[in-house]
């Protein structure tokens, strides 16, 4: 789960819109300094250290926090257990899944 927080920090930064802190450092700036920044320059001046970063805090985390459980070939046969004692899919998961998916493919 850490590796997850932390990952999902690091690429909330690197696009301007993935985090309420994003735009208002963008306006801070433009108040501060009267330098606009938009969309695109934050994506080329976060993209490097954002990918840099995405490699190096899972590869840290594994060593400083190594998981307990390194293998586990009984997964695949206890996920299709658990799928089949939970049964079909209902209507609402069914209009749920729709609803997502048009909206994915929308915008």
């Amino acid at each position: 789960m850490l590796t997850c927080f932390q990952t999902s920090v690091i690429s909330s930064s690197m696009f301007l819109t993935a985090m309420a802190a994003n735009p208002l450092s963008v306006n801070l700036t433009f108040n501060t300094i009267k330098q606009t920044i938009g969309w695109t320059d934050w994506a080329v001046a976060a993209i490097v250290p954002g990918l840099v970063s995405l490699i190096v805090v899972p590869l840290i985390l594994y060593i400083i926090y190594p998981p307990s459980v390194k293998s586990s070939p009984d997964a695949p046969k206890l996920a299709k257990e658990k799928l089949e004692k939970m049964g079909p899919m209902t209507k609402n998961e069914i209009i749920m899944g729709g609803t997502l998916l048009l909206t994915v493919c929308v915008d």
